[in-house]
């Protein structure tokens, strides 16, 4: 037996005996569907901005509170990495249901990776090291492009068109943080960590509207 539920524009059919939900697109034609990989473990939408919000603005925030205990080499330097590991964990978790968990646990290594990279930059930044602070650099940047593009792909579920300027505008108000630091120009640091706290919550804002606008995640049909 199936229930049909007309929702924001798609058909919505609910099969009783999985529990599993198709959404046929009213708005993009035959060639697609929406389906949920999980609709058990998905979030429910009303709490899907506040968690998303959360999410992206604890990056922001443990990124800063990573960099500047880094820097100083404090004995707390490392759990604070480790705090910010883990949200990049509760990313992964968060996004999977929509994404599936091959594309979520690719962002994932990839947020790490800049995290790592972000040590690396620390590095070299405070040893004068510019051949390997352009390198890294390069490599943020690479890193958060494939971010953009998996997080935009069309069958997953497409952000708006500005997605891709917020989230680099995130990683580069967290790089010239870093940068302003090294220069001892403190209130240019934190006018970047502040920017970069507010294009976090443009982020997990954008992601979120993306993913009620599909309620789920797009499939090009054969």
């Amino acid at each position: 037996m199936k229930a049909f539920i007309l929702l924001s524009g798609a058909l919505f059919t609910v099969a009783a005996s999985t529990g599993v939900v198709i959404a046929h697109s009213i708005l993009q034609g035959p060639d697609f569907l929406l389906l949920s990989r999980n609709a058990e473990a998905a979030p429910r939408l009303p709490d899907l901005d506040a968690r998303l919000a959360a999410l992206w603005t604890k990056e922001a925030r443990r990124t800063e509170q990573y960099i500047i205990r880094e820097w100083a080499g404090t004995n707390d330097a490392a759990a604070a990495k480790t705090r910010l590991l883990a949200n990049e964990d509760d990313i992964v978790i968060l996004l999977a249901p929509y994404y599936g968990d091959q594309t979520a646990g690719r962002i994932g290594e990839l947020l790490k990776q800049n995290t790592e990279l972000t040590t690396g930059l620390i590095t070299a930044l405070k040893n004068r090291q510019p051949d390997n602070v352009v390198k890294i650099k390069k490599r943020i940047r690479e890193n958060i492009a494939a971010i953009t593009a998996l997080l935009g792909n069309e069958r997953l579920g497409p952000s708006p068109k500005d997605f891709p300027i917020i989230l680099t505008r995130y990683s580069e108000s967290l790089i010239d943080g870093m940068v302003a630091r090294a220069e001892e120009r403190w209130q240019d640091e934190a006018i970047a960590f502040e920017n970069a706290l507010e294009a976090s919550s443009f982020v997990g804002a954008q992601l979120s509207q993306s993913i009620r606008e599909k309620s789920a995640i797009a499939v090009r049909t054969k």
